[in-house]
C-alpha cells in the first residue's frame, strides 16, 4: 500500500479463532489478513520497540521508556477518532489471506514500516505514521480482549498516564 492509510480494522472473528486486520488507503484501495495469536505475540514487541524508537526512547531507561510510551500513547489516543469502517473490495486474493509472518521497521521519517507475509508468501507493506501505529495496538488490545486469548499487551506503564478525576474537584 504506497499512499496513504485512510483507515484500520482489527475485529475477532469467533468462528475462525483470529483476527481479521483491514487497512483501507485514501484510494480505497483494501488489504485484509487473518492474524492468528501466534502472530500477535510476535508482532506486539516489534510495535512497542518501533514505537519506542520513533519516540527516541530506545536509549532511555525501563521506567522513562514506559514512561513516555504511556503519555504519548494516551495522547495519540485523545487525538483519535475511532470509528465503524465500511467493508471495501479487498485488492488481496479471496479467500482471506493468513499472515505467517509480519516484519516490523522504523523509516527514517518516523513512521513505522509493518510488512505481512501471508501464506500464500505474498508481502503486503504498510507505512503507518506514529498515531496510527498507536490506534492499531489499542484495536489489537481490544480485539484480544474479546477473543479472550488473555495476552498481557500493554503499552507502557498505565500507571504513570494522568487520568481526569471521576468527581469534581474544589
Amino acid at each position: 500500500m504506497s499512499d496513504r492509510l485512510k483507515t484500520l480494522a482489527v475485529e475477532y472473528s469467533q468462528i475462525e479463532d483470529r483476527l481479521r486486520f483491514r487497512a483501507l488507503s485514501s484510494n480505497d484501495v483494501e488489504f485484509q489478513f487473518w492474524i492468528t495469536r501466534r502472530i500477535v505475540n510476535m508482532m506486539w514487541g516489534g510495535l512497542l520497540k518501533a514505537l519506542e524508537k520513533s519516540l527516541g526512547a530506545d536509549s532511555q531507561s525501563s521506567e522513562a521508556r514506559k514512561a513516555m510510551l504511556s503519555m504519548h500513547h494516551q495522547g495519540a489516543l485523545e487525538t483519535r477518532e475511532f470509528a465503524h469502517t465500511k467493508k471495501r473490495k479487498p485488492a488481496n486474493e479471496k479467500p482471506i489471506p493468513l499472515a505467517t509472518t509480519v516484519k516490523i521497521g522504523n523509516r527514517a521519517n518516523g513512521a513505522v514500516q509493518l510488512t505481512f507475509i501471508t501464506d500464500t508468501r505474498k508481502e503486503y507493506g504498510l507505512k503507518l505514521p506514529e498515531d496510527s501505529v498507536h490506534a492499531l495496538c489499542h484495536l489489537i488490545q481490544n480485539a484480544t480482549k474479546k477473543a479472550k486469548w488473555e495476552l498481557d499487551l500493554q503499552i507502557g506503564d498505565e500507571s504513570i498516564v494522568a487520568r481526569p478525576p471521576t468527581s469534581n474537584v474544589h
